[in-house]
């Protein structure tokens, strides 16, 4: 939370000002921030919904380029208690180490651990190790946000709103009206010329564009999962296994496959790990179905026996999952535009929401804010144009990425790797192996490398699909001659 609070040490309340936004209709609503005379009125507003880590990188972007930039976040800067024991990691790759590096923001090595590989917890205590998730980063979800919004508030000259809701949206105007959360209720308009919309997978900007337009459209599909968290203790080895010491064990990303159910648990600083519990909508093992203190520790035992070192769950733990509310799993948003009305724009989940299975929702949503970024390098470029050339080009690279989760790994609807995905990686890696110079490794080893886009990778994956199917048909023939060449020289003896 130290680092939230210092990200709201340049924060203003708002609605100081009684000057009222120009064209308004909302009655009672006042401006949210009265502005210095001395500003210059020529300098751009952007108003940001959404403090997460998308919209915090996107208020740098803009600031840094002579924006004046307003971040409106629903939450307050101290968590709630039910919401720290929700809080989860996420895993930055390349592409998201890559768009907090272009802006600037460093993450904290002590709040962060940079992965060394993945444990594949086995049924019966057994264990498997590979290397995905080398050179990734495992960081705290809400760390992250206040990291870059920190920066973004201190060193950009950000101001973040804390506490307030999008209440409205005047796109003829370009007002957005916002309602304070405590403190009693208190309503606000603030004028943009670039409104951005970075408010999650429910997102309220997205919800005003959908019932002004009868042109956009919305399209939502679910996992059909459901998650809570977990703190799970630090496992680590006795060191006697030589693949793995305990320096790499403390820093790999684990995981318990259990067919549709399943932990997965990047690790934290001091050794724990962060681990959700993902169980289907529905089945005796589902959260829907487990209420009760006593049924989460029988789904332990039943499943996930080592999670604890073979212990129980202590009680706090089983109060604290009981007491969860169950978080939906992965969900796909498509979009018909991520642009609206040439001055509105939705980036993250807001515009591009994807299944977990590929590990690529925020690395996504840090690259799109990114590139938005670097859309607007040149100031004097009109902005509904640079917003309808940024979504030509960003659009088509976010719906692969979509589709490219929902045939990802573990993405099927009883959450293991198809059967076909598996043969097609395999086929290509030992063709790769046998041939480098002219297969090259499977596409999606390669999905975090921000040197491809993800529709290039998805145009990679349906021609190494294409490579693949030649692969094992010409097996297929060459089992089938070398079979029929053995049973004409059995017939001949």
């Amino acid at each position: 939370d130290g680092a939230m609070a210092m990200a709201a040490s340049r924060a203003r309340a708002g609605g100081a000002s009684r000057r009222r936004g120009k064209g308004w209709r909302h009655k009672g609503a006042t401006r949210c921030v009265a502005r210095s005379q001395g500003a210059s009125q020529a300098q751009k507003a952007v108003v940001i919904v959404g403090g997460g880590p998308a919209g915090a990188l996107c208020a740098i972007q803009f600031a840094k380029r002579g924006y004046r930039v307003d971040v409106y976040e629903r939450r307050g800067v101290t968590k709630r208690e039910d919401e720290q024991t929700r809080s989860y990691n996420i895993v930055l790759n390349a592409r998201g180490l890559k768009a907090l590096k272009a802006a600037g923001v460093v993450l904290d090595r002590e709040q962060a651990v940079a992965l060394k590989g993945n444990v594949r917890h086995k049924p019966g205590g057994s264990y498997g190790i590979n290397t995905s998730f080398r050179d990734a980063v495992s960081i705290n979800r809400e760390v992250l946000a206040s990291t870059i919004l920190g920066y973004a508030n201190d060193q950009c000259g950000v101001t973040t709103h804390f506490n307030h809701d999008l209440v409205e949206v005047d796109f003829d105007a370009s007002v957005a009206v916002f309602e304070r959360r405590n403190g009693g209720r208190r309503v606000c308009s603030e004028r943009f010329d670039l409104l951005i919309g970075a408010d999650g997978v429910n997102s309220s900007v997205r919800n005003e564009i959908a019932q002004h337009s009868k042109e956009f459209h919305v399209e939502q599909t679910s996992d059909k999962f459901k998650y809570k968290s977990v703190r799970l203790p630090n496992l680590c080895t006795d060191g006697t296994d030589e693949n793995i010491g305990e320096e790499k064990w403390k820093s790999s990303f684990h995981t318990w496959p259990r067919g549709k159910c399943s932990i997965l648990a990047p690790p934290n600083p001091d050794g724990t790990l962060s681990g959700v519990v993902i169980l289907p909508d529905v089945g005796a093992w589902s959260w829907d179905a487990i209420h009760e203190p006593k049924q989460i520790q029988e789904l332990f035992r039943e499943l996930f026996p080592d999670a604890f070192g073979g212990e129980d769950l202590p009680n706090v733990t089983l109060s604290n999952i009981a007491r969860q509310k169950a978080s939906p799993g992965g969900t796909t948003t498509v979009v018909s535009s991520m642009v609206y009305n040439g001055n509105v724009v939705l980036v993250g989940d807001a515009g591009h929401s994807v299944w977990p299975s590929l590990g690529q929702g925020a690395n996504l949503a840090l690259e799109t804010a990114h590139k938005l970024g670097e859309a607007f390098n040149d100031r004097d470029a009109n902005l509904s144009q640079t917003l309808s050339s940024f979504n030509a080009i960003r659009k088509p690279q976010v719906d692969a990425c979509g589709r490219l989760s929902q045939g990802g790994f573990g993405s099927s609807s009883n959450r293991t790797v198809p059967i076909w995905l598996i043969m097609r990686i395999t086929v290509v890696f030992l063709a790769h192996k046998l041939m480098p110079a002219i297969i090259p490794p499977p596409a999606l080893f390669g999905i975090g490398n921000p040197d491809y886009s993800y529709d290039q990778v998805e145009r990679m994956v349906k021609r190494e699909s294409f490579i693949a199917t030649i692969l094992l048909i010409a097996l297929a023939v060459a089992t089938l001659v070398g079979l029929a060449s053995v049973a004409k020289t059995v017939l001949r003896r």
